[in-house]
């Protein structure tokens, strides 16, 4: 509703004093900024039906541009208001990153102590993971292979590194019957908060218990 609220003050520009319209809305930057809107609303309901809040940034980034040009016309002599609005909204945003930050961050050390556990017990033997996202990432540059790999031959004496939330798919794969678990690995954030942008709709949720566990595994 607030977002037919500002294309309407938008489209609705002056008049001349013989009643013409001061000026096509749809050929000003008013005018592309709200077909870029109707594009974006649109692409949102054709392209996927899956729940992410990445799936709004554009209606919200192009939103906001409408907005603080609304704004410009219409608060001039309101700069308190304006500048505490931005002030809320970079808070906001500060606060999001402290969060998106903390939670990769975590996976990047959980990736390192694996690896070092790894090392330390069997320090010629391939280490393996199961996982997806950052700690797939760091556990690419520490030296690990991707135990989902077309490619993946596991020996005797390797180890296998997998995500808590992959840990059900790797207990139907026919190689965990001969494995053997050593250890299970938890990050305990002190930021009880995870940001789940990319899936779910809404934009963080609260941590309940241990903020990530890896299962660590040896073949026999």
């Amino acid at each position: 509703m607030a977002i037919l609220v500002v294309a309407r003050r938008l489209i609705c520009q002056p008049f001349t004093d013989e009643g013409h319209p001061a000026r096509r809305w749809f050929i000003s930057a008013d005018g592309f900024l709200l077909l870029w809107l109707a594009l974006e609303i649109g692409c949102y309901f054709v392209f996927s039906p899956f729940p992410a809040t990445r799936r709004v940034l554009g209606i919200v980034v192009v939103a906001s541009l409408l907005t603080c040009r609304l704004a410009a016309r219409t608060c001039a002599n309101r700069t308190g208001l304006i500048w505490g609005v931005v002030g809320f909204n970079f808070l906001l945003g500060l606060f999001m990153f402290t969060m998106e930050f903390n939670w990769y961050y975590g996976q990047k050390a959980m990736a390192r102590e694996v690896a070092e556990t790894c090392h330390q017990q069997g320090p010629n033997s391939k280490i393996w993971y199961l996982g997806v996202g950052t700690f797939s990432f760091y556990g690419d540059r520490l030296g690990m292979k991707n135990f989902k790999t077309p490619d993946s031959v596991v020996s005797p004496g390797d180890w296998v590194a997998v995500v808590d939330e992959l840990h059900g798919e790797f207990t139907r794969h026919s190689i965990s019957r001969n494995c053997d678990r050593q250890s299970v690995h938890e990050w305990n954030s002190t930021l009880p908060l995870r940001n789940q942008y990319d899936y779910g709709n809404v934009a963080g949720r609260r941590q309940e218990g241990p903020s990530m566990r890896i299962h660590l595994y040896r073949v026999r």
